[in-house]
């Protein structure tokens, strides 16, 4: 990563952006630098519902890069330069992620975690010997079939693959987060907009609504766990995911 007077990371962003929210540290952690660039051009591409060709028209992806980035009028036409280079690392990105065996991971995960319905919510639990928090329920049933998480819901709030809400599917993490952007809950997606998760201190594993008050005000965002490639331990990774 390289450092400007005015801007740090990979995008060059400035501190006054970026250090902030979800996204606070961004310095020390090259994931929340690509998490926040991801967020934003999905954020800026929802503001163009009404252009159908905005973020999808490849000749139009140097506007759609400089509308994420906000530099000076000046520069904005710098990004479509670095097209064909872009594209060539985004070529080279998809053969290494041919590797990811990925499908049936989040249903198989969903199964297991379906099992423990009726268990304890034990604050710091991880285990059907000890009960489940959410998180410890969620990184229980990935376990289970060969793909390593985080422990706690806000570090799996970083893992994996950025689902968009439209697209959920059987066994993606559906994450929540206080008014000031601090993920606090996790579950796991069921179908038909519903979830099961350890809610709280006395209550057990359950099944939940999207559409409950609580639930819908809080959702934060959703993600897709798979191993991280042929070799490894089966840490799931971060991979970027315009899409959706």
């Amino acid at each position: 990563m390289t450092a400007t007077r005015s801007g740090f990371g990979f995008f060059q962003m400035r501190t006054g952006i970026w250090n902030r929210g979800a996204y606070a540290g961004y310095r020390d952690h090259a994931e929340l630098q690509i998490q926040w660039f991801i967020d934003q051009a999905l954020a800026v591409r929802a503001a163009h519902a009404g252009d159908p060709a905005y973020g999808r028209d490849r000749s139009r992806w140097g506007e759609w890069v400089a509308d994420v980035e906000q530099p000076a009028a000046i520069y904005r036409g710098r990004y479509e330069t670095q097209l064909p280079e872009a594209q060539a690392l985004l070529a080279g990105f998809a053969v290494h992620a041919a590797s990811v065996p990925a499908p049936g991971a989040g249903e198989a995960a969903l199964r297991v975690a379906q099992r423990y319905l009726g268990t304890p919510y034990d604050w710091g639990g991880s285990s059907p010997r000890t009960g489940f928090d959410c998180s410890g329920l969620v990184q229980f049933a990935f376990a289970q079939v060969g793909i390593h998480l985080p422990r706690v819901a806000a570090d799996q709030f970083h893992a994996g693959i950025v689902v968009a809400r439209s697209d959920l599917a059987p066994g993606d993490a559906v994450f929540f987060a206080d008014a000031g952007g601090t993920v606090h809950h996790v579950g796991l997606y069921i179908s038909d907009g519903r979830f099961i998760n350890a809610p709280e201190t006395g209550e057990d594993v359950r099944i939940e609504s999207l559409s409950e008050p609580y639930f819908a005000a809080q959702y934060a965002r959703a993600r897709r766990f798979a191993i991280a490639e042929a070799g490894t331990r089966g840490y799931a990774r971060t991979l970027p995911a315009l899409g959706g």
